[in-house]
Order: structure tokens, then C-alpha cells, then sequence
């Protein structure tokens, strides 16, 4: 499949406009509605979706990674505490 050009774009608009209407008329489903909303997204914007989508995933790791370490640091300390305060009585 290539980049589709100024007359694909509008042909793959019309037709996804006309899967709009008959979902709206209960006469195909939603879920032919996004396959033709797939159909008809150029090419570059399903890249730059997967772009983002890496780095989402790649961020949102890197964050419950560090959030993790930080809750075992905190359960570190909190357990050391009571470990002292056991040995004192």
C-alpha cells in the first residue's frame, strides 16, 4: 500500500464519510466504521501513532520503574525503623 495521493485521500474521506452515515443508521457496526477509518488514515499518520505509542510506552515504564524503586527504598527504611525500635524494648 503507498502514500496515497490528493484524490485517494478524498475518495478514502467520501467513503469513510458514507460508513459514518450508515452506522449512524444502525446498518454496519462500529467496528467496520474504525476499519475504515484505518483504510483511510495516510500512512505517515499511522507512523507518527506508532512513534508515539513507543514513546508513551517507553516513558510511562521508565516512570513505574522509578516509582517502584522509590516504594522499595521507602519500605527499606520504614522496615530498618522497625527493626531498631523492636531491638530497644
Amino acid at each position: 500500500m503507498g502514500f496515497r495521493g490528493g484524490r485517494e485521500l478524498e475518495e478514502g474521506q467520501l467513503s469513510f464519510d458514507s460508513v459514518k452515515r450508515l452506522v449512524s443508521r444502525g446498518l454496519l457496526t462500529s467496528l467496520q466504521l474504525e476499519g475504515e477509518k484505518f483504510a483511510s488514515t495516510p500512512p505517515r499518520t499511522i507512523c507518527s501513532w506508532q512513534n508515539a505509542t513507543g514513546m508513551l510506552e517507553k516513558y510511562t515504564r521508565l516512570k513505574m520503574v522509578t516509582q517502584l524503586d522509590s516504594d522499595i527504598q521507602a519500605a527499606e527504611v520504614k522496615w530498618r525503623n522497625e527493626q531498631d525500635s523492636h531491638r530497644r524494648r
